[in-house]
């Protein structure tokens, strides 16, 4: 259990570096999009992703939480 616990921490950590990630590449897309360097489905695009990164975050977290709810 102890084991799954850090394995669960590792995959928090990883999923909310990756959301950080996602929501710098989400700015850079805004910027470029607002001074017209690029269309607005890249814009889009980021903002998925980064919908999806934040929602897989979200959700590690959520299960972690179960997890320990579980052990009392």
């Amino acid at each position: 259990i102890v084991t799954d616990a850090a394995a669960a921490d590792v995959r928090i950590a990883r999923l909310a570096q990756a959301a950080e990630s996602a929501e710098r590449t989400y700015t850079l897309a805004k910027e470029r999009y607002d001074h017209g360097i690029s269309a607005l489905t890249e814009v889009l695009d980021a903002e998925r992703f980064l919908y999806g990164t934040q929602n897989e975050w979200i959700e590690a977290r959520a299960e972690r939480a179960v997890a320990q709810a579980r052990l009392y």
